[in-house]
């Protein structure tokens, strides 16, 4: 258990590489635009964390930060890989899943109550991911829009984002549970270790899709 809480606290605080990294090029005016979207979910998954780690400090519920989080991993990510699909139908259908994240979120939030973990938003989120980053591997391949794909900053971060959600959809499956402690404690070690592994991999990826000066 002593382990687990090392590295869950290392797993916090590696969340701010990507951000460091992110700040210093956007100071030196190098940053990649295409992974804007990223750098917001990185903000956003720090923000959630930090939160969530006062509030249980202080003996406050966090399902609430739960419910905030889902939606913005949620859009940022339909966001970024708006970006990444080039196919016309997907850009047109991009609106309207849009709108139906926002109402889905908002009818199921004041559903379950904002004291109760999002664990069916969790899934639909996992499940949305897991669709476009298959749609967008579908595009890469089959149309070879990439000459050398080890060195493409994008490859690697949906490559990541699918190990990790993936890896965690099990414990998506079956959050309600992991918290009643009836799974076991495996499973966390594998979700805060591909967490830190996400943490790595979109710092080194930001740092392979820097604007080069000439």
């Amino acid at each position: 258990m002593q382990l687990l809480i090392y590295l869950y606290n290392l797993n916090v605080w590696l969340h701010f590489l990507p951000i460091i990294l992110g700040g210093i090029l956007f100071t030196l005016k190098r940053f990649p635009s295409f992974l804007l979207p990223i750098f917001f979910f990185c903000c956003a998954a720090t923000a959630s964390d930090l939160i969530s780690v006062y509030c249980a400090s202080r003996g406050i519920h966090t399902d609430a930060v739960n419910h905030g989080y889902s939606i913005l991993e949620a859009l940022i990510l339909l966001l970024f890989f708006q970006g990444l699909i080039q196919s016309s139908r997907f850009q047109r259908m991009v609106p309207l899943l849009f709108d139906c994240i926002g109402l889905f979120t908002v009818v199921y939030s004041i559903s379950v109550g904002l004291n109760k973990f999002p664990s069916v938003q969790i899934v639909v989120n996992t499940v949305m991911v897991i669709v476009l980053v298959l749609f967008y591997f579908y595009e890469v391949f089959y149309y070879e829009h990439m000459e050398n794909l080890s060195t493409d900053s994008r490859f690697w971060i949906v490559s990541m984002l699918l190990i990790s959600y993936v890896g965690n959809f099990a414990l998506d499956l079956m959050t309600e549970q992991t918290i009643t402690g009836d799974l076991s404690i495996s499973v966390y070690y594998v979700n805060v270790i591909l967490t830190i592994m996400t943490s790595f991999v979109f710092t080194f990826t930001l740092w392979m899709g820097r604007i080069r000066t000439t």
